[in-house]
């Protein structure tokens, strides 16, 4: 489904801040964010994704991981990449599982440490953090029009990725 529109539920969140991190995977060359406290019962069910570009989630449309895998060298630099600076904390549930969409455009700051994915040329409307390094920006139809990533650190051998997963453990 190419040009397919990133359609959310949008409701107050129902639990603290969430964790959820981007991590560099060097070897890989793919950046990896893990969202959400770590747990065996936080199960795939279907992914949105593009050829560079995935979104996993669980049966109930909460996202559990975001995948980039277009190379970091391949991110377009802009120097003055501003991400939203306020996000309200909330719970969005993704629908239209099993979509695809043509691949998006990646952004990046000059040190890039800040990622933004452009999934549609249509203003947003609203910002919503998801995680706390995690930010999506949704229009007034609640269609996700961008998704920052912020705090990216670079990983060796999934390294800082299982760090973070055990520091993080669902409670």
């Amino acid at each position: 489904m190419p040009g397919a529109t990133l359609k959310v539920v949008i409701s107050p969140p129902t639990r603290t801040k969430q964790p959820g991190r981007g991590f560099y995977q060097l070897e890989e060359d793919s950046l990896y964010v893990p969202i959400g406290a770590y747990s065996s019962d936080r199960r795939f069910f279907s992914s949105i994704e593009s050829e560079t570009v995935r979104l996993d989630m669980d049966k109930n449309g909460e996202l559990l991981f975001i995948e980039i895998s277009l190379p970091r060298k391949k991110w377009k630099v802009e120097p003055t990449l501003a991400v939203p600076n306020h996000a309200s904390p909330a719970d969005l549930r993704w629908l239209d599982f099993r979509a695809e969409f043509d691949s998006p455009p990646v952004f990046t700051n000059s040190d890039r440490s800040v990622v933004g994915v452009k999934f549609s040329p249509e203003e947003p409307a609203v910002a919503y953090r998801l995680a706390e390094s995690v930010i999506a920006e949704t229009t007034d139809k609640l269609h996700v029009c961008r998704l920052w990533i912020i705090d990216i650190v670079d990983d060796v051998g999934g390294r800082e990725i299982a760090a973070f997963r055990k520091q993080h453990p669902a409670g």
